[in-house]
This record gives C-alpha cells, sequence and structure tokens, in this order.
C-alpha cells in the first residue's frame, strides 16, 4: 500500500489480516491512517512511526490499533466471507479485470469448503472466467456476464449491488 491508498477498509483490512494476506510494507501505512483518522493510542502511533516492520513485529500493535479503532479481527470463515463479498463488489464496480475477479471469488468460495463450494451459482464463476481467457474476442460479453452473476450474488446474500453507469 502506498500513500495514496491508505484509505483502506479497515473491515477488510482485519479481515486480510486474520487470513496473513498484510505485507508488512502496508503496516506504517495502515498506522499512519489510523492517526489521520483520529485515532492517536499508543499502539496506533507506534505502529504509525515503525520502520519496517515485520508482521511478526507489529503482529500486536495491529491487533491492538484495530481495536482501538472499533474494528473486530473477524474469524477465519468470517474473514473469506468479507473478501468474498469484496471480490463481487469491485468486479460490479468493475475495479479490476473479470476474470481475475471471477477466480478471486472461486478462491476464498474454496477457502470456505465444501458446503459452498458444492454450489453451481460459485461455480459459474470459474466457468466463466476460463471462457473469458479462452475466448479473448467474447471478452466483453463474458465480462458482462461475470458482473451480472457477481451482481446476483450480492443480491442474493442481501447485499445491495452497486450501480455503474
Amino acid at each position: 500500500m502506498n500513500d495514496q491508498d491508505v484509505e483502506v477498509n479497515l473491515a477488510l483490512l482485519a479481515a486480510r489480516f486474520r487470513l496473513g494476506q498484510l505485507r508488512s510494507e502496508e503496516l506504517s501505512s495502515v498506522g499512519a491512517h489510523l492517526l489521520d483518522r483520529g485515532i492517536d493510542t499508543p499502539a496506533v502511533h507506534s505502529l504509525a512511526t515503525m520502520h519496517a516492520p515485520t508482521l511478526a513485529e507489529a503482529h500486536e500493535l495491529l491487533e491492538q490499533a484495530l481495536e482501538d479503532a472499533g474494528v473486530d479481527v473477524p474469524g477465519e470463515r468470517e474473514a473469506h466471507w468479507a473478501l468474498l463479498n469484496d471480490a463481487l463488489e469491485r468486479i460490479v464496480r468493475r475495479e479490476i479485470d473479470p476474470a481475475e475477479g471471477a477466480y478471486d471469488v472461486w478462491w476464498q468460495v474454496c477457502q470456505l469448503g465444501e458446503a459452498a463450494s458444492g454450489s453451481a451459482d460459485w461455480h459459474q464463476f470459474v466457468a466463466l472466467a476460463s471462457k473469458y481467457e479462452d475466448h479473448p474476442r467474447q471478452r466483453d460479453k463474458i465480462g458482462l456476464q461475470i458482473v451480472v452473476a457477481a451482481r446476483r450474488r450480492l443480491a442474493a446474500s442481501g447485499r445491495r449491488p452497486v450501480t455503474v453507469g
């Protein structure tokens, strides 16, 4: 994360933290972001001023800083659901390549286990991503199918799909 990426969603950051997906170079920026939001606690201050911390060195500080910010670190299953929903939303907002987003959705579903990955609703994402890669001339059409599938999954989960013009 660079200084321009500091506007982080703290709930997603907590999910990535739970799953061990934070890079050590992101840690100081997270602390600086929390300070900018007016959260000035000893843990946040220490995190923001660490020079090139490793996750092992900053683990407890980050956990405390998130707690100080009022953010609960989710359990593993909840963290995967948070990242899965984020992938769906990024697909709908067209912030990522449709195939990349579809594979990300599928990866998170697989991490949730057989109960989730056994659903045909989720299988369509990996199938569409494969088609997207195999048929470059039809990418616009298949990409739109991925966006529609993501919008439907968000609606089915009770999340309000984002509208993109």
